[in-house]
């Protein structure tokens, strides 16, 4: 009769190992092959935007917590709707941390001013999927900074400045909902003219009413950031 013992040891995770056993004490080792500690779920997942410059990639990073370390790699998903994955892309990554850019195979983060989600998924060395850690909890996420409004124009009348512009830098445009404002006063003159004016969906183009005729405005044009920081603009206007 063959007698096994057994024991078990404490091992790092998603890491590979091998063992092997005696028969009672003897010099004779039976060699497994290569195994894999299945993969645990990454910690502290956390976000950053290029601040001002709403072209820039979005960062997400995250740590490798308990994994083995700089052989893991992480399935990465963003969203711009919490929840509902992924409405944006997906990719697999080396290390700890990614941007998701116009550039960026598969992941193309092209509105500004919208907030991106992200959760992180450790894959098991095994290539196992079952074996692969869950998500996190898919509540990180950052904002993309605003457009200011681009190629400004004003059509003069009598009694009137319209204020025409674009929300988007190349293939990178503001979210949908971006809220537009514009105020005026004249040349000169300390307080801005209440009420002002916005707009939130294109076309984009607004008008400052009752204005007094051949009199020098100044008018300012703002994109407004839901978070972040806000892009604007300046134009003077005779009427």
């Amino acid at each position: 009769m063959v007698d096994w013992w057994e024991d078990v040891w404490t091992l790092g995770i998603e890491q590979g190992y091998k063992a092997r056993v005696s028969v009672n004490g003897s010099n004779n080792w039976a060699e497994s092959g290569e195994v894999y500690t299945w993969a645990e779920v990454p910690v502290g997942v956390n976000a950053q935007a290029a601040v001002g410059d709403p072209t820039g990639n979005v960062k997400f990073g995250w740590g490798h917590g308990t994994n083995g370390g700089e052989g893991t790699k992480y399935k990465v998903e963003i969203t711009t709707q919490a929840g509902v994955w992924p409405l944006v892309g997906d990719a697999n990554y080396m290390g700890v941390e990614t941007d998701f850019g116009a550039t960026s195979t598969g992941m193309v983060v092209s509105l500004a001013n919208r907030q991106y989600f992200a959760r992180v998924m450790a894959l098991a060395l095994d290539g196992d999927s079952t074996h692969d850690s869950g998500w996190t909890d898919g509540t990180t996420s950052t904002w993309t900074a605003v457009v200011g409004p681009q190629e400004v124009g004003v059509v003069e009348s009598s009694s009137t400045l319209r204020v025409r512009w674009v929300g988007n830098v190349g293939s990178v445009s503001n979210e949908g909902t971006t809220r537009y404002e514009l105020r005026w006063k004249e040349d000169g003159a300390e307080d801005w003219v209440t009420p002002f004016v916005w707009k939130d969906q294109p076309p984009y183009e607004l008008t400052a009413e009752g204005l007094t005729a051949d009199t020098t405005y100044v008018m300012r044009l703002t994109a407004k950031a839901d978070v972040g920081v806000g892009g604007g603009g300046g134009r003077s206007g005779r009427r």
